[in-house]
């Protein structure tokens, strides 16, 4: 444990005495030329930062570091801090250096650049040269700015004027209207380590709500696009506006947030290959904001000379370039976000159609997963972070029992009792929804004595009744098409699911069970043609497995991008190449 004492801060965003190393960070870290020191007690933590008056020791020993730098450096800093240098010659160069407090000092002659704020102008925000801020304010009305020496200052000078004068005046007439906004998102080297993202809001013409901002937290063009709307109707509640129609080139912001979002919701906000929704957050404060407006989403494509949307665009590349705000400085709070709690389970309504469902998106970067290792039997049980750990205690050890997991639950669980046991639990669903699930068979080689065929079951993303198995007996594609539908509909009777929506690929199997099955009976299980149907036993499995469940079979094409459809495909493929389960009873 660290020994008390006082931080003093020299030079720093504000200068002062700090009982935390906290609190004194805070003031220096980032901060040009910092200069602070950590004292045992209050007095000399008050000469240091210059509370009371600067250390005349101090000064006297860091004359004799360098008979030339040292000489700028006191004379610069006595004329800044108003003290006057003692010369000294009674230590040595030893004494000095032993005695100096730990300072960061600059011997470079250069001032340190100033920071030009802009409150009121082409683009408010934050400029490191005149040159820059000049372009922003020349001919604007009434432009508002000011130089100041630190960031935090002219950081500070913009947010207060921001939340003071300029917003609050700008009220509209006739809160019914329906306002006409445009927003843009720009990311400079979108994808790397140093990429920078702005966002960019046009009103109008010189319109004091003119926005050009950088953006906070992860530097990608998609975050860009999406904090861009959430600023700009942020704007259009603060004026008392009810309708908005907005103007945006990203038709990935459109589609999310007036469909996927309502579906990603359903799956637990996971994608098709279950993977997290990368910018879910994002999502839920637009969605958020977006209560109590009635807001119009207008697609309109980039850099086809659309007024509104080249403005919008300089704006947000502007943005890019400026310095990023503090996260705890925000223009607006964060609205209100309800939990959800949602099960793998894909709910629709009775009235779906094939076209609702959940589309494929490629998210933006790879996520983070995190994984514990669970060792029941090993020289010592417990939850390990890495393989590494783990490998330690099952090396060597008789007949080791362990398992990796995603789910640190589910690893403690597996620990204490050797295995984890879990329980699928069905979403509540009324008359008028129905629990959703993808079945799909395939065979290689169809048709040849090598074929082998599989079926998959696709329930939703991460969900424990996703199937993927060996069919037995002939391996043929319909076999497989038909079993598939077989097990998802004893998967549902077994947990109690009444309603079931049950889409393939199989034209087959919809017409077999919903058609042809009535009159292979009447026929006694003969064709049109009068052969015998050669999948009756399949048939007779399929049409007892329906038995007490309200099934709506729908059809979906095979190939054509189906999320559950693709998912569901994959499975049945991987079945191929297992083994014939014995659990599978075929009547």
């Amino acid at each position: 444990m660290p020994k008390p004492g006082f931080y003093a801060v020299r030079c720093g965003r504000k200068p002062g005495v700090y009982m935390t190393w906290s609190e004194c960070e805070a003031q220096v870290k980032g901060f040009p030329n910092a200069s602070y020191k950590k004292f045992p007690d209050q007095s000399s933590a008050e000469n240091f930062a210059g509370v009371s008056s600067i250390n005349q020791d101090t000064v006297q020993n860091a004359r004799n570091r360098s008979e030339n730098q040292m000489q700028r450096l006191i004379t610069s800093n006595a004329a800044v801090r108003n003290y006057d240098p003692i010369p000294s010659t009674s230590l040595s160069i030893e004494e000095a250096f032993e005695n100096t407090p730990d300072l960061i000092f600059n011997f470079s002659d250069k001032p340190q650049k100033p920071y030009y704020a802009v409150h009121r102008g082409a683009r408010p925000g934050v400029y490191r040269t005149w040159t820059e801020c000049e372009a922003q304010i020349k001919n604007t009305r009434n432009a508002s700015y000011r130089k100041f020496d630190n960031e935090e200052q002219a950081l500070e000078y913009k947010l207060k004027r921001n939340n003071s004068d300029d917003e609050t005046e700008y009220v509209l007439r006739n809160p019914n209207e329906t306002v006409v906004i445009f927003t843009d998102g720009a990311s400079a080297e979108n994808g790397r380590k140093r990429a920078r993202a702005g966002i960019g809001i046009y009103w109008g013409h010189n319109h004091p709500l003119n926005t050009s901002k950088r953006l906070t937290g992860r530097q990608t063009n998609n975050r860009a696009e999406i904090q861009a709307a959430v600023y700009a109707l942020n704007q259009a509640k603060q004026i008392g506006a009810r309708k908005v129609k907005l103007y945006t080139d990203s038709q990935f912001l459109i589609h999310a947030i007036t469909d996927w979002i309502r579906k990603w919701k359903t799956n637990g906000w996971k994608l098709v290959n279950g993977d997290p929704v990368v910018n879910k957050d994002d999502f839920l404060e637009l969605e958020a904001v977006s209560k109590g407006l009635d807001v119009e989403w207008v697609y309109v494509k980039a850099h086809a000379r659309n007024h509104g949307n080249d403005e919008a665009d300089r704006l947000a590349v502007a943005g890019a370039r400026l310095l990023m705000e503090p996260s705890n400085c925000s223009t607006f709070p964060k609205p209100q976000i309800e939990p959800n709690n949602v099960e793998p389970f894909i709910l629709t309504d009775a009235s779906s159609s094939n076209d609702d469902i959940l589309p494929l998106i490629i998210p933006e970067g790879e996520i983070e997963k995190k994984t514990f290792y669970a060792v029941h039997k090993g020289k010592c049980p417990g939850v390990y972070k890495t393989w590494t750990e783990c490998e330690k205690q099952i090396k060597d050890f008789v007949k080791p029992w362990f398992k990796k997991f995603s789910s640190e639950d589910e690893a403690l669980e597996f620990v204490k009792n050797g295995k984890v046991s879990k329980k699928i639990i069905v979403p509540d669903h009324g008359p008028d929804k129905f629990v959703t699930v993808f079945t799909d068979g395939a065979s290689s080689c169809n048709g040849q004595e090598e074929a082998k065929a599989g079926i998959g079951v696709y329930w939703g993303p991460g969900n424990e009744l996703n199937t993927s198995m060996r069919l037995p007996g002939r391996q043929t594609n319909n076999r497989a098409e038909i079993y598939a539908a077989v097990h998802a509909l004893r998967q549902a009777k077994k947990l109690g699911i009444k309603n079931l929506r049950l889409y393939t690929d199989s034209q087959f199997v919809i017409k077999g069970i919903t058609i042809w099955i009535d009159k292979w009976k009447e026929n006694n299980w003969t064709s049109a043609s009068g052969k015998p149907v050669i999948n009756k036993e399949d048939f007779m499995a399929l049409d007892n497995a329906r038995q007490d469940i309200n099934v709506d079979w729908r059809y979906v094409k095979g190939h054509s991008n189906n999320p559950g459809n693709v998912e569901a495909d994959k499975l049945a493929v991987d079945g191929c190449s297992k083994s014939v389960s014995d659990s599978f009873i075929l009547t």
